[in-house]
């Protein structure tokens, strides 16, 4: 479980993500989800993060990038949230 807030802020992962990822769960925390994603991978990633914006639901494949430097591809489905304004404030997501 992966949650980033509007500004794509980490503000929770659980443990099993974090493992996967090489880090420590307080080394993700504040950090843009961004961060973790492969270069190659990054434009496709903001075209998902505005999906979500737009209230659009999905599964997808991505390439994220571990702390050692090595890639792995995950497939992650993610959740926007919306505030009582209904406004997107954060989006949450399982990744496989």
């Amino acid at each position: 479980m992966w949650v980033i807030d509007a500004d794509l802020k980490t503000t929770y992962v659980n443990e099993k993500l974090s493992e996967m990822l090489g880090y420590r769960r307080e080394e993700m925390i504040g950090r843009s989800g961004m961060d973790f994603v492969d270069t190659k991978y990054k434009a496709y990633s903001e075209l998902r993060v505005e999906k979500k914006r737009q209230g659009i639901d999905e599964v997808h494949e991505n390439k994220l990038v571990r702390k050692d430097g090595t890639s792995f591809w995950v497939l992650a489905n993610s959740k926007p949230i919306f505030d009582k304004d209904g406004r997107f404030c954060r989006c949450s997501g399982n990744a496989h």
